[in-house]
């Protein structure tokens, strides 16, 4: 498809194309200031639901097309795109990219920031760890470790028993060691050696809230680092991901 202007045509992917081919970065990117956060979105939906992110600026996609065509945007400046699905922020970091500017697409659109991590985050690759096993759920800290080191993004989804790894210290601390304390010994690192890795390399690590909530827990006992989620989250991401694997 190509698209006039009164100075340019510009080729645009196919309906099919972009989203696949953009690079995309997530919310969490966002806090240092290293990015120009661009809204895509026409003005009068920009103007109607705004984004309330410091510093945000509105170029609807076909005037930012043309910009990019025209060469006029400042290269020295790293992009993130945004608008309300992600359709549009991909054809715009497509086009970016191919003329030489550094773009991203944020990940999960404008709902990314106000909506829960869970509601949105798609990742590549799904671990379910559905037990408190020392054994099992080394082995799942150590799989989803090494998909997130090799370019995956990769989330770890506890529910059943699971969520109990992840339980602050002090609270029902009869069920057992903590992730941040298992280790079974060589070849295997210590859990918290193998959480920092996967956190640091920006795996995600979900906690289904029914499971928290049978274990009579609440995320407030619970480490940060679990975030919240349920199971319909667990089925999206699953059906969007390249593969998944379950230790139980």
């Amino acid at each position: 498809m190509c698209l006039r202007s009164d100075h340019a045509i510009v080729d645009v992917p196919s309906a099919s194309a972009p989203a696949a081919q953009a690079p995309t970065v997530d919310l969490s990117a966002l806090s240092d200031g290293a990015y120009t956060l661009l809204d895509v979105r026409e003005s009068t939906e920009a103007t109607a639901n705004p984004i309330e992110l410091e510093a945000v600026k509105n170029i609807p996609l076909g005037d930012l097309l043309r910009q990019t065509a025209e060469q006029t945007l400042d290269k020295t400046l790293k992009y993130v795109c945004v608008c309300n699905v992600g359709y549009r922020s991909s054809v715009a970091v497509t086009q970016l990219n191919q003329h030489g500017y550094t773009a991203f697409s944020l990940q999960g659109g404008a709902a990314a920031i106000s909506a829960p991590v869970a509601a949105w985050y798609q990742p590549q690759f799904v671990v379910v760890l559905t037990t408190c096993d020392p054994e099992k759920a080394t082995l799942a800290l150590s799989v989803a470790t090494a998909s997130q080191a090799n370019g995956r993004a990769t989330a770890m989804v506890c529910m059943a028993e699971a969520p109990l790894l992840f339980r602050q210290a002090g609270v029902l601390d009869e069920h057992g060691p903590r992730a941040s304390e298992l280790n079974i010994g060589e070849p295997f690192k210590a859990g918290a050696v193998v959480l920092a890795k996967f956190g640091a390399a920006g795996g995600r690590i979900f906690a289904c809230k029914s499971c928290v909530k049978f274990h009579k827990l609440s995320y407030d006992k619970l480490e940060t680092v679990a975030l919240p989620m349920q199971a319909p989250d667990l089925v999206r991401m699953s059906c969007g991901a390249q593969g998944t694997v379950t230790f139980s």
